[in-house]
């Protein structure tokens, strides 16, 4: 009986070969992308954990406007220098800056490709507050002086001492190289190139005169962060400000960028 069963069912596979093997292609296609998209899907997380782990080490406080759905992550109203001059007063704040960040373009021979961006900010003085650590060289301290990602260097083969273009509203324009930097512990960040200017360079090219996208604080460790916090929103009393703490900023990017990569 299992004789005939089995060659019965040899027949059938025999007579239906070409559906036999397309099922079983797409049965192991099937698998294969999903378990490609899984490990990829863990992967990006991972490294984008890491991302903004990075960008807030040392940072106990934030202030920007709150994000919205459709307002892109750098292109939201931006707060007056004002603003960084009374968190500075705040006691218990031991430093505090402003940053500037925008797209920017970089003449690049070797770009990672269409998804390939660039994002150009202002170099802070304060390391502690800074998301870029130089590996070589020196900061940008004139108006045509540059930093990159050192992965961005490496790819197109540039070292410090070299003239870079970056693109501008006004054309291309040359600028020094004076450093490289990591993104914390990472070469670069992933899928984008960095650049970082001074702070009045960087407000001119991608940014607004006078004005920050953020204020990144560090406290002197005399008053807890929350409390901190509380100090630092009473003080601004700009209700279109969001003021948070760094250990929630990262936590709700965090959120954020896993629940985009679900799908």
């Amino acid at each position: 009986m299992h004789r005939v069963i089995l060659h019965l069912s040899l027949r059938s596979v025999r007579a239906q070969v070409v559906r036999f093997v397309l099922t079983a292609t797409a049965v192991v296609l099937g698998v294969a992308f999903m378990s490609g998209t899984m490990i990829l899907t863990d992967t990006m997380s991972a490294s984008f954990d890491r991302v903004f782990e990075t960008v807030n080490a040392g940072v106990d406080v934030i202030v920007q406007h709150p994000a919205t759905d459709d307002d892109p992550a750098l292109d939201h109203p931006r707060m007056p220098a004002a603003s960084l001059d009374l968190v500075r007063e705040v006691p218990g704040v031991a430093a505090a800056e402003g940053t500037v960040q925008g797209f920017a373009q970089l003449d690049q021979e070797h770009a990672s490709g269409p998804m390939s961006i660039t994002i150009g900010m202002n170099w802070i003085g304060e390391p502690e507050l800074n998301p870029l650590e130089l590996s070589e060289g020196e900061p940008p301290r004139q108006s045509n002086e540059v930093v990159i990602d050192q992965a961005t260097a490496e790819r197109e083969g540039w070292k410090v001492g070299d003239e870079v273009s970056i693109v501008a509203e006004n054309g291309p324009q040359p600028f020094t190289l004076t450093g490289l930097a990591t993104f914390g512990e990472l070469d670069g960040l992933p899928g984008a190139s960095l650049l970082a200017t001074d702070t009045a360079t960087a407000q001119r090219l991608f940014g607004e005169s006078g004005a920050f996208d953020t204020l990144v604080v560090a406290g002197d460790g005399s008053v807890q962060p929350d409390r901190l916090v509380t100090d630092i929103r009473g003080a601004i009393d700009d209700p279109s400000l969001e003021v948070i703490s760094g250990v929630n900023d990262t936590a709700e990017k965090q959120a954020d960028l896993h629940e985009d990569l679900r799908f």
